[in-house]
């Protein structure tokens, strides 16, 4: 008899939900501690650093921006891999659905936080300058609640709506011998 996963997805969509947003965290931390320190570096005179380094260290301000692309990405990219193995993950008890949802509620809630926490902190004058960089970041983690929500549901949809099989992704358990039995 096969295992199969009863939980319905819901600790992969809440682990998606706090890594991206602790990433976003690191990524607007990182530019404004730099900015930090590379206004110290400037403030200094130029006998204590000269002014090549000084012109390196402000050329490094661009490789910071590197984060917020990377978000864009691991935020698809993760999404992706949700929607898979909602797809290829077998269950056998459709009931946990409502629980499921009920867990997509208080995943959402938590967006909620996540994303009030973000706008407050961008709001803040440390963080202005860095967050205006952050196009990507800002816009998902502004419908941060909105997007998780929707995959939560079309995961659901993907895990819960198809039948009981032996290998996964909603096909019978023909091994490819005979093709007659595979689109029931």
């Amino acid at each position: 008899m096969m295992k199969t996963n009863k939980k319905g997805l819901a600790t992969g969509l809440l682990v998606i939900v706090i890594f991206m947003f602790v990433f976003a965290l690191m990524s607007l931390l990182s530019i404004t501690l730099f900015d930090e320190f590379n206004g110290s570096i400037q403030n200094m005179d130029n006998e204590t650093i000269s002014p090549a380094v000084k012109a390196k260290i402000e050329l490094l301000r661009d490789k910071m921006l590197w984060g917020d692309k990377l978000f864009a990405f691991f935020f698809v990219a993760l999404l992706i891999a949700y929607l898979i193995s909602s797809v290829t993950i077998t269950t056998e008890n459709p009931e946990y659905l409502f629980i499921f949802f009920i867990l997509i509620l208080l995943t959402s809630l938590l967006c909620m936080v996540f994303s009030n926490t973000w706008a407050f902190m961008i709001e803040q004058p440390n963080f202005v300058v860095a967050a205006t960089e952050l196009s990507f970041t800002n816009y998902i983690l502004s419908y941060y609640p909105i997007f998780m929500f929707l995959t939560g549901i079309l995961g659901a949809g993907l895990f819960y709506a198809r039948k009981k099989s032996g290998n996964g992704g909603g096909f019978s358990s023909n091994k490819g011998g005979d093709l007659e039995n595979v689109f029931e």
